[in-house]
């Protein structure tokens, strides 16, 4: 009976992290619960009501069950102290935000947030978690074509981009190049002919996706993680064959750099559809600089200057006459959020994980560990053009606090010997 109970609890805890990935990947299941799957706008409002209780929800049951696990809290929250001081520099600013009401409203969502990605690594083990973020794209893979030929009004862009069971093409073309590549890491450790075989449907169908959505941006990204793929996994072989590897490949690298900048009026303009200034961005970047140098040292607050011409913004918005949502760069973002002390403690943060992933690459020789090493470099991909850092309820948030706060079974971690006790796991 115990242990029936017991699997019937595991499959729930699953279930609710598999809802709560789903629900921050930005499908339509939002506006299912707003009752208007027809208006994709009503799913993007994350401060109606009806989801700021859901999160809430999600919220407590998160810091429960995180609670629930005394030992491996501390033990996770040991391995990464910066992260966690970024989050709070985010709950103080507060104090000296611009808009102080929606600072400390949308801090508590980013700790409520950060708080479900540690529960996520406290409750399972590295391979399950990437199994967690597979099951969870594949479905929004498998549901997109479905949604896109047979509600085309819902599923396709006034642009003629698909974008399936998510609210937009690029978030759409983000996810599903993301998860083609998980797909890619998962494939070398299965042993059924069959399950492989649908891993690479799966990639196949996820490139696709990526291709359909006709976002230009995830396109280039997708690429960019496919060949970063092959050059991370050159890193687990002998260095005897790795560094000529290196070597042709940075080469190749370099070729193909000069190729690139000889013709890049011809590349954007041409072949990607952009101007050279991409679409207006490298312009709203030159007046956001100049926002951030009257604040530089904290910034506005957490969330505090985007408010359309009630706030801040309103100077940006008027220089280049465009309903900006955001900087369309994360580090931009940032940097209007929480300053240089921001921006630096989040650059020290990226790169002591990046010297971890690759600590870890060379100690465990499996493929699908190259997924926190491919992660970051989304991380870093995605926000050249678009906002992801520390944005409360986004699945790219959660996975980039997995990330950091993830090791394999090999990885040793010096933490206090009565600490040392495995984190207890969902066996799939």
């Amino acid at each position: 009976m115990r242990i029936e109970t017991a699997k019937f609890l595991e499959r729930l805890e699953w279930l609710f992290a598999f809802f709560v990935l789903q629900l921050a990947s930005g499908s339509l299941i939002r506006n299912v619960f707003l009752n208007n799957v027809q208006d994709r706008t009503a799913g993007l409002a994350t401060d109606h009501p009806i989801m700021q209780a859901i999160w809430l929800c999600i919220y407590v049951i998160s810091v429960s069950l995180v609670l629930a696990r005394p030992r491996e809290l501390i033990v996770v929250l040991q391995r990464e102290k910066l992260l966690l001081l970024l989050v709070g520099l985010a709950l103080f600013s507060y104090y000296w935000s611009a808009l102080p009401a929606i600072t400390i409203r949308r801090a508590f969502a980013l700790v409520g947030t950060t708080f479900f990605g540690i529960y996520l690594v406290t409750r399972y083990n590295s391979s399950q978690i990437l199994k967690l973020f597979v099951w969870t794209l594949s479905i929004g893979a498998i549901l997109s074509p479905i949604v896109s030929l047979g509600f085309p009004s819902i599923g396709i862009s006034p642009e003629g981009g698909w974008q399936g069971f998510y609210m937009h093409k690029n978030l759409m073309g983000r996810l599903m190049g993301l998860n083609a590549i998980f797909l890619l890491l998962l494939i070398p450790s299965t042993n059924s002919k069959k399950h492989r075989r649908f891993m690479w449907a799966g990639v196949i169908l996820c490139s696709l996706l990526v291709f359909l959505s006709t976002s230009k941006g995830a396109l280039v990204t997708f690429f960019a993680l496919l060949i970063l793929y092959y050059l991370y996994k050159s890193l687990q072989w002998r260095y005897t064959v790795a560094i000529p590897f290196f070597i042709i490949a940075v080469l190749i690298g370099a070729v193909l750099a000069l190729l690139i900048i000889g013709n890049l009026e011809t590349i954007v303009v041409d072949i990607l559809g952009k101007d050279l200034t991409f679409t207006g961005r490298t312009i709203l970047w030159e007046y956001v600089l100049q926002m951030i140098q009257q604040r530089p040292i904290l910034g506005y607050g957490y969330q505090g200057f985007w408010r359309g011409l009630d706030g801040p913004s309103a100077f940006v918005l008027d220089a280049v006459n465009w309903a900006v949502p955001h900087a369309h760069n994360g580090f931009l973002d940032l940097t209007l959020n929480l300053g240089i002390v921001g921006l630096s403690i989040f650059i020290l943060s990226f790169l002591m994980s990046t010297i971890r992933a690759l600590r870890w690459l060379r100690l465990t020789k499996k493929v699908e560990d190259l997924w926190p090493l491919l992660s970051l470099s989304a991380t870093l991909l995605y926000n050249v053009a678009e906002s992801t850092l520390l944005e409360r309820n986004h699945i790219l948030w959660i996975l980039y606090v997995v990330t950091v706060f993830a090791r394999p079974a090999s990885y040793k971690q010096s933490v206090k010997p009565r600490y040392s006790k495995p984190v207890t796991t969902l066996a799939r």
